[in-house]
């Protein structure tokens, strides 16, 4: 990158600009300055894996201190040096206007946690923090706990993920957040929980008041970290948003989990991704999500539920009346899975809105159950069914479907088995589509021909929108 090269092209009306891995010199920083004081639309800064070592402190203080526009800044993984850092410290230095910084994985020492702290503590805007990847001994934790997380009010969302805590250091932030009343998210993920830790989290779920999201993703606790979590949970009435992400959980784990999520009465979005759960974890997921009245979203994306599973999580949802949204990506559930969706969907009542189910082949006749069901079905608003191996037949069940369902707004069938006859029923039909308004087919088996037919059908009826990659490439060509 050359002197030449900081020229913004954006226009008026751009909210970002990324200069990704850009060697930055004094000289760079001060034409920089120039040209985003220019745009009160840009507002967003990225400077992900920049490099900042040859420039001096005066100028990365002066390039900071006076950015009038710009509110959100990443350096994610940007290389400084020593005067780099002071002078990064100096400019956010009682800075009014940044709403978000990411320092993640910047090498920050205990001492450089020190000064970043005491200068973030002079500011009354800042709404966002990630250090996440920076390791935090204790000394770093007790000056980040003093100087400024004790006495912010702005801050409302902290990310520390992958820090390194040890159990004094957990202790140490946990109680100092007791005393904090505005941060509402709050990720731990990747940190390795064990009971020491998972004491300290539980104690901060029964005191602390203000966090309504908590990240916990990766974190690993065993059976007695689980039991204690699960504690903190039962006596927790503020958090709203749980995330449980790739802990590979064990049915005994899940067991003391789901009887204190069952009995929150404020959870309404729970994570539970990539965490090894199989149809044994089908009772438990049943009785949880039966005796839940306030969840509102669950996802299970990137496990290992088959059939079994699904049906006693379809049994859980008949008794409920408040998910609206349901990841099942990337499970086992084939077409003996899609069965029991199906009958889920052609029940009554039925107060699902969104439903994910891509990537769990089910094929032809597990696709054609859950459009015949959706004929009668008024409750689900978006469905995405991708890369399940779809043909034709699938398409000539989604095209009588369209017909006639009037809530369905939303069908993702991209990535699977359509040829041209598959497309052609669609466009046979989609004149009378009776809500249905977005279709993205994009990555099937049609050619040249069937994508010709869509485009047209999807010139003919404005209602409709078709999204695929051949679609777009004909919209060029034709002007």
């Amino acid at each position: 990158m050359t002197h030449e090269d900081v020229i913004i092209l954006y226009g008026k009306r751009a909210q970002k600009l990324d200069l990704y891995r850009a060697r930055l010199t004094p000289e760079l920083l001060l034409t920089l300055l120039e040209e985003l004081n220019k745009y009160k639309n840009l507002v967003d800064l990225f400077l992900d894996l920049c490099d900042l070592k040859n420039c001096s402190a005066e100028a990365v203080s002066k390039f900071i201190k006076e950015l009038k526009y710009i509110k959100a800044i990443s350096m994610r993984c940007a290389k400084f040096d020593k005067p780099g850092l002071e002078g990064l410290f100096a400019g956010l230095k009682s800075h009014q206007k940044l709403l978000s910084m990411d320092l993640y994985s910047t090498n920050l020492t205990s001492e450089d946690i020190s000064v970043l702290s005491a200068s973030l503590s002079t500011s009354f805007s800042l709404q966002i923090l990630d250090l996440s990847g920076n390791s935090l001994e204790i000394d770093a934790i007790k000056q980040l706990c003093s100087l400024f997380l004790k006495k912010t009010r702005s801050l409302s969302q902290l990310m520390l993920e992958g820090c390194a805590f040890d159990s004094d250091g957990m202790k140490e932030f946990c109680n100092c957040l007791t005393q904090n009343e505005s941060i509402r998210k709050l990720s731990l993920a990747n940190n390795l929980l064990q009971p020491d830790h998972s004491t300290a989290l539980s104690q901060l779920l029964q005191a602390n008041t203000s966090i309504e999201t908590l990240n916990l993703a990766g974190t690993f606790p065993n059976v007695e970290g689980w039991e204690l979590i699960a504690k903190g949970l039962a006596g927790n009435k503020r958090l709203t948003t749980l995330i449980l992400d790739s802990n590979t959980m064990e049915t005994d784990e899940l067991a003391k989990l789901y009887e204190a999520l069952g009995k929150h009465k404020a959870l309404k979005n729970l994570s539970l991704a990539d965490n090894g759960l199989e149809e044994t974890a089908g009772p438990l997921l049943c009785n949880f999500v039966a005796a839940s009245r306030s969840l509102e979203e669950l996802s299970l994306r990137c496990n290992f539920l088959s059939a079994p599973g699904v049906e006693s999580i379809m049994n859980g949802l008949k008794t409920n009346v408040g998910v609206k949204i349901l990841n099942l990506r990337k499970n086992r559930i084939m077409k003996e899975g899609a069965a029991f969706v199906a009958s889920y969907l052609r029940g009554s009542p039925s107060f699902l809105e969104e439903l994910d189910i891509s990537s769990n082949l089910i094929e032809d006749a597990g696709g054609i159950d859950i459009m015949i069901a959706l004929k009668d079905n008024k409750s689900l608003k978006k469905i995405s069914m991708a890369d399940n191996g779809l043909g034709d037949d699938f398409a000539v069940a989604l095209a009588d479907m369209i017909k006639v369902n009037i809530s369905l707004e939303h069908l993702n069938v991209e990535n699977n088995l359509i040829t041209n006859k598959g497309a052609q029923a669609i466009v046979e039909q989609i004149s009378m589509a009776k809500g249905i308004h977005t279709l993205s087919i994009e990555n099937n088996s049609y050619t040249q021909f069937g994508a010709l037919a869509l485009l047209r059908a999807r010139l003919g009826n404005v209602r409709i929108r078709i999204f695929t990659s051949e679609v777009t490439h004909f919209v060029t060509s034709l002007g």
